[in-house]
């Protein structure tokens, strides 16, 4: 390689902050004795932030359930109930992994681990605290799947023109009382 690129090549790396040490192999274009930079900033921050919602999460789920519940209504009476049994079925499987992490006496870190499916001891608090979380997901899935369940088990056909028929015997009496009222 002609000296002039090799001159042109350490002046950039000197400009960019790099050492003056460093050797570009050019035959096989690759760098050898090179030291990265420390990260920035940023990526300090988003590890934090990251850490942080990981840690948060067995807290923040059930809000975020509340928060989606409140923005789709739930119609059927059911879907109440079931509502509140995923909930109870989430808190037992968080009493459940609390209890595990006591057992074995390894704190914080015992939680979390059962909690995101890798106990370093398997216990049957661990066992409880997994059915609780499979129990609050299948009620979550009735809760979401309600209508076309109801649709699916119910003895009469849901067609439209079942429904357009009804919907017609209930409009005809009220147009008859709107005119006699006139």
């Amino acid at each position: 390689m002609p000296a002039k690129i090799r001159q042109s090549l350490r002046a950039f790396s000197i400009r960019f902050g790099q050492e003056s040490t460093k050797r570009l192999c050019y035959d096989c274009a690759s760098v050898s004795n090179v030291t990265l930079p420390p990260p920035k900033r940023s990526v300090f921050a988003m590890q934090f932030i990251l850490s942080t919602l990981l840690t948060a999460l067995p807290a923040i789920l059930p809000v975020f359930v509340l928060m989606c519940a409140r923005i789709w209504p739930m119609r059927f009476r059911a879907q109440k109930v079931l509502m509140a049994a995923a909930f109870l079925c989430y808190a037992e499987a968080l009493a459940a992994f609390a209890l595990h992490a006591a057992e074995i006496a390894g704190g914080a870190p015992a939680f979390f681990n059962a909690f995101y499916g890798s106990p370093s001891v398997m216990t049957p608090y661990a066992m409880a605290g997994y059915a609780g979380q499979c129990l609050a997901v299948f009620a979550l899935m009735l809760i979401v799947n309600w209508h076309a369940m109801v649709g699916y088990f119910s003895d009469e056909p849901q067609t439209k023109a079942a429904k357009s028929s009804e919907t017609e015997k209930k409009a005809a009496p009220a147009e008859n009382s709107d005119t006699g009222k006139k």
